[in-house]
């Protein structure tokens, strides 16, 4: 399986249960994350946050993604 866009993505965290089925979580800043040829998560801003779950073979993949705030708050 292949992911990623053409900027500031990054991949933090995958594992694999007992069935050998694969999860992972990251942050995309791309327009667009691409996973392998499934129709692509877009971005509405800034970094984004995307999931994956995939089956041992890599030809079923389920993902979402989520826009996420950052607040900074200065006293």
């Amino acid at each position: 399986m292949r992911a990623g866009g053409i900027s500031d993505d990054d991949g933090y965290g995958v594992a694999v249960d007992s069935s050998g089925n694969s999860y992972g979580i990251g942050r995309y800043n791309s327009a667009s994350m691409v996973f392998s040829a499934l129709p692509s998560l877009t971005n509405a801003g800034d970094y984004e946050v995307f999931v994956f779950k995939a089956n041992p073979t890599g030809d079923h993949i389920l993902y979402e993604h989520v826009q996420v705030y950052v607040f900074v708050l200065s006293i």
